[in-house]
């Protein structure tokens, strides 16, 4: 009985430990065109850089046909005012967002590169700390769905436009992001 007692509290105090340092979790939604407006993608916001506490990060959403995973120099104003979507690997996740800051990129999507792989929070390279962007890693298949939205449109002579921002009500299992209570981006109160 007593070893049933401890292995209880055991639980209990993982469950409390886990409660108190999940990070927060964020989302990357669809905000026009109207068709696609409210499409929701968990994301798992960076350790670095901006955090979006007030408000959410809203813009184009871009992806860089030459410079898929973000690492190599772009022009300055080549992303002026977009959130830029670009995939996992070849660079650090911090050296991305200060290429794309330095282009004019006002956030940053990442796609996660592990097929089925969970969310996790990014971390940076210890290198110009405060010179980022928001920014936020999502699934593989969200990233592959965002990707054929954008190309999607763009022959179409449209745009995707986003909004990142951390979720209203966020569920774990596991310390993987699974749902958030809202679609719409204006209604998310922050806890």
């Amino acid at each position: 009985m007593a070893s049933g007692k401890a292995q209880l509290s055991q639980v209990f105090v993982s469950l409390l430990c886990c409660s108190l340092l999940a990070p927060q979790a964020g989302s990357v939604v669809i905000t026009a065109p109207e068709h696609l407006r409210g499409r929701n993608f968990p994301a798992m916001p960076a350790e670095f850089g901006y955090t979006m506490e007030t408000e959410a990060v809203r813009g184009p959403l871009r992806v860089p046909a030459d410079n898929q995973h973000g690492c190599m120099h772009m022009s300055a104003g080549a992303l002026q005012g977009a959130v830029v979507l670009v995939r996992r690997g070849k660079c650090t996740f911090h050296k991305k967002a200060v290429v794309l800051r330095k282009a004019g990129a006002i956030g940053m999507v990442v796609v996660n590169n592990i097929r089925g792989g969970p969310l996790f929070s990014m971390t940076d390279d210890t290198t110009d700390r405060g010179n980022t962007i928001p920014a936020v890693l999502i699934s593989d298949v969200s990233g592959d769905f965002l990707q054929a939205r954008v190309d999607e449109e763009t022959q179409l002579g449209e745009s995707v436009h986003v909004a990142i921002t951390l979720s209203c009500s966020t569920t774990y299992n596991h310390g993987v992001v699974h749902s958030c209570s809202s679609d719409d981006p204006s209604e998310w109160k922050l806890e």
